[in-house]
């Protein structure tokens, strides 16, 4: 009797079957056990494998210098603070002069400044650009934020070191050294805020900086200095200190212009 032909399709699935390697469940266990030894093998190491230098500590400050710069930093905010509301008032001062009698004016000052006298700077400058045209209300807004700006430089470490060098029993009189200085931040500031700006900056900063002279109030005000104002004002009291020349005048100080 005839056999049945194979089918075709059966004959080739057996074949394809026959020639694949059969996977049981130990050989997938195995399968993912070995990737996961492989992505384990490849990760990096962690930072706490990384081999850790020498510990690095801060540099010890004395208890001394620490309190001396805290009450600096209070004094600089109060000083830049101060400073702001006097260039407030004298622009409110002016525009109220040029528009109305000088008792007015005068009445209106104290009353702007019962209302306004604990203003964030922000809020001042604010509340008195209101009354400025609006030429002087920019250029007001302009000089509190450079002057602020400068303020808040932190000058060279030698510069404080040298600061606070200096004996006050071996520096020139208080108002001689007040004079000087304001000499030498007019100098400074005429070239970037202008002859009138750098004069009422000058005159201010140093009859408020006048409170703390002397050693504080070259720190105050030494940001508000060039480079080249910081050395001959070095100069000038070197050549004091040691000898080499008179005792600075009137006339000396304003050479430095």
């Amino acid at each position: 009797m005839p056999r049945s032909p194979v089918e075709s399709s059966s004959l080739d699935t057996s074949e394809r079957s026959s020639s694949l390697p059969s996977l049981d469940s130990s050989d997938i266990a195995d399968s993912e056990h070995d990737e996961d030894n492989d992505q384990h093998m490849a990760s990096p190491a962690s930072d706490d494998d990384a081999p850790s230098g020498p510990a690095i500590y801060p540099a010890w400050t004395p208890p001394e210098e620490l309190q001396r710069e805290h009450h600096f930093a209070l004094k600089r905010q109060s000083f830049q603070t101060v400073l702001v509301r006097q260039l407030c008032a004298e622009y409110l001062d002016r525009v109220f002069k040029s528009t109305m009698p000088i008792r007015q004016a005068a009445a209106r000052l104290r009353e702007f400044w019962r209302k306004h006298e604990n203003d964030p700077t922000d809020h001042m400058l604010e509340s008195v650009g209101g009354f400025l045209p609006p030429e002087q209300k920019t250029e007001l807004e302009g000089l509190v934020a450079a002057l602020c700006t400068r303020l808040a430089e932190e000058i060279p470490p030698n510069d404080v070191a040298w600061i606070y060098s200096q004996d006050p029993g071996q520096l020139p009189s208080r108002a001689l050294l007040c004079q000087a200085m304001q000499r030498a931040i007019y100098a400074s500031l005429r070239t970037a805020m202008g002859d009138d700006s750098a004069k009422l900056v000058a005159e201010k900063s140093t009859a408020l900086a006048d409170n703390t002279f002397y050693r504080p109030a070259l720190r105050l005000l030494w940001p508000l200095l060039t480079n080249e104002r910081r050395f001959y004002i070095q100069r000038w009291l070197f050549k004091y200190q040691t000898g080499t020349s008179a005792a600075p005048s009137s006339s000396s100080a304003a050479q430095m212009d």
